[in-house]
């Protein structure tokens, strides 16, 4: 299995420089070897996710593939694709000894909803993948199950608008007075991201997708 993924990444890098167009700046050997290995490993993270039950964001998403190989043969002959995956990975790969992962090329999708077809999906860099997700405004809702102490046996309640996803979770840990990151919770922001944290239920939404009646949210500062 190394052997033949060890060839088929030799075969796409040779491939890749027949495709070079004139235009395009002219990387070193190690360099185009690597840039096309980034863009075999995302293809294939890409294949992995909607095959993947436990990714509930992703599972059962269209895949214009069935293989890697197919999908990076495909990504190198688009010129408008291959132009913004180099400039991308020249960036990552020329910054020096600590590399970013923010900066690493990845495939991302232009619209959430829809699965990994040509014309969804595009070269960016991981930082921008997750930002585009950071930035949506959200809503938040925490509940707190009945305890003992609590007389009126009814369970704590709150719902609140934020703008962005980093300020719904700085809200969250402000609420349950417990530093919770994003790797706590699963899902995404575009189908909802859920956490249980001791006796607190979180979840984070979309607002575009939150049925929630606006009268009984309130606004984060």
């Amino acid at each position: 299995m190394f052997q033949k993924r060890k060839n088929q990444l030799t075969e796409l890098t040779e491939l890749a420089r027949t495709k070079e167009s004139s235009s395009r700046r002219k990387l070193k050997e190690y360099e185009y070897r690597k840039m096309i290995e980034l863009l075999m490993k995302s293809c294939q993270s890409s294949l992995n996710r909607v095959r993947d039950k436990k990714r509930k964001d992703y599972y059962g998403l269209e895949h214009q593939f069935h293989n890697a190989f197919d999908m990076t043969e495909t990504l190198i002959g688009l010129d408008w694709f291959m132009k913004e995956w180099e400039r991308i990975f020249l960036n990552y790969s020329r910054a020096g000894r600590v590399k970013k992962l923010s900066q690493r090329p990845t495939i991302g999708r232009i619209d959430h909803n829809k699965g990994y077809l040509i014309e969804n999906i595009q070269a960016e860099s991981y930082g921008f993948n997750v930002s585009k997700a950071k930035s949506k405004s959200c809503i938040i809702t925490v509940v707190k199950e009945s305890l003992s102490d609590v007389n009126t046996g009814s369970s704590y309640y709150k719902i609140v608008k934020c703008s962005s996803l980093e300020l719904a979770i700085k809200t969250v840990n402000g609420i349950i007075h417990y530093k919770t990151r994003l790797s706590d919770y699963s899902g995404n922001i575009e189908k909802g991201l859920a956490a249980k944290i001791g006796d607190y239920s979180i979840s984070i939404q979309s607002e575009k997708l939150s049925n929630i009646n606006s009268g009984s949210i309130t606004k984060a500062i």
